[in-house]
């Protein structure tokens, strides 16, 4: 994955973005509450490799509706998406089975950013060891290799929307 720059992030992003050590991105908000946001190589999709990508509440504690998270969050893609021509994996924790919410409001936040209509998006649920996951793919709509991610993507969420 190509770096990416932080300055940039913080230009457009209303709270300021640092990278751990590990890196990830860590932002706190005005509630006191403190986001992660990572990026993990997974495997080549359609010709281009393919990042899982994860927001991480570490307080573990809710919030009122606070729209710069959504904006910081969409910074921080739209600067991966701006060094990087790859696919990212959204999958949505299932542990306290409120994962399809969590996956409109994602898919909302970016809807709603996503002004030039850059981002193709699509879901699917698949089993993995057992459990029931959501698994949605972000990819640029002008990548050259869009046709083939997308249908390697439902050849595998089919694959793994069988149940065991």
């Amino acid at each position: 994955m190509n770096e990416l720059s932080l300055s940039r992030i913080n230009e457009f992003a209303p709270y300021i973005v640092v990278k751990t050590p590990n890196g990830d991105f860590w932002f706190s908000t005005t509630y006191g509450v403190n986001y992660s946001v990572a990026f993990n190589e997974e495997f080549e999709l359609g010709g281009c490799m393919a990042y899982q990508f994860g927001i991480f509440n570490k307080d573990n504690r809710h919030t009122p509706y606070d729209a710069n998270i959504q904006a910081t969050i969409v910074a921080i893609i739209n600067e991966f998406f701006r060094v990087n021509h790859d696919v990212l994996l959204y999958i949505c924790d299932n542990k306290d089975k409120r994962e399809e919410a969590r996956n409109r409001l994602f898919f909302r936040w970016l809807k709603q950013e996503d002004k030039d209509d850059k981002y193709c998006f699509d879901t699917s649920s698949a089993f993995v060891e057992g459990q029931e996951i959501i698994v949605s793919i972000i990819v640029e709509r002008d990548n050259p290799q869009l046709h083939g991610i997308l249908k390697e993507f439902k050849v595998v969420s089919n694959v793994l929307g069988d149940k065991p």
